[in-house]
């Protein structure tokens, strides 16, 4: 069984003006301390209206991404709440999957992706060649939200191994020590304390 995991990148507004407006909304998430104008936000559920409705809100630039049983990996790259780039790695159905199960966002596929629109839109023009090496190699999902984090110069918080699951199972680990933020409507789960991963080193 591979891992199910997703993230979303906002560039521009800071961790507090992305909580509040998280809070606002009754969304259960935490977000990450901002580093050079970027925040990760982790939501209880992969939920891609997340990322549009922050970047409409915030007039911002927002990356959805989602890896799917460790094997595929969706983006979906919003400007000011409008879609500018999807991709997927993997096809639309896949065999041997539960069509019932699935994400509905996953009948918009497929999407091949635009790496000109998404390095243009986190300032990394020059790495639009590693971005494509990235994503059309097709490995698999892991690998391709490694390769494409790395090539985005992306925040060390998008490691695989930290998620919502791990964050709220540990809370004040993320909260107190790491600088997270929560919002929405209830409190964190107090579940067995679980040993931290280290975030992905990206230089």
């Amino acid at each position: 069984m591979g891992k199910w995991y997703d993230h979303i990148v906002a560039k521009g507004p800071t961790q507090r003006e992305i909580a509040d407006y998280l809070s606002a909304q009754r969304w259960d998430a935490f977000a990450s301390p901002t580093e050079r104008d970027i925040t990760v936000v982790y939501d209880d559920q992969p939920d891609v209206d997340i990322a549009r409705e922050v970047s409409h809100a915030l007039n911002c630039v927002t990356l959805f991404m989602f890896v799917e049983d460790s094997d595929y990996l969706l983006y979906r790259l919003y400007m000011s709440g409008q879609l500018r780039d999807t991709y997927y790695s993997g096809s639309w159905p896949n065999p041997g999957t539960d069509t019932e199960t699935r994400p509905k966002w996953h009948l918009l596929l497929p999407a091949t992706g635009d790496a000109a629109a998404l390095c243009a839109a986190f300032d990394r023009e020059d790495a639009v060649a590693a971005v494509r090496d990235a994503v059309i190699a097709h490995r698999n999902g892991d690998e391709c939200h490694e390769r494409l984090c790395a090539a985005l110069e992306l925040r060390s918080w998008l490691n695989p191994g930290i998620d919502y699951d791990t964050i709220n199972a540990n809370p004040e680990h993320y909260l107190n020590d790491y600088g997270f933020a929560i919002s929405g409507t209830r409190k964190p789960s107090r579940l067995q304390p679980v040993a931290l991963p280290m975030p992905m080193n990206n230089t």
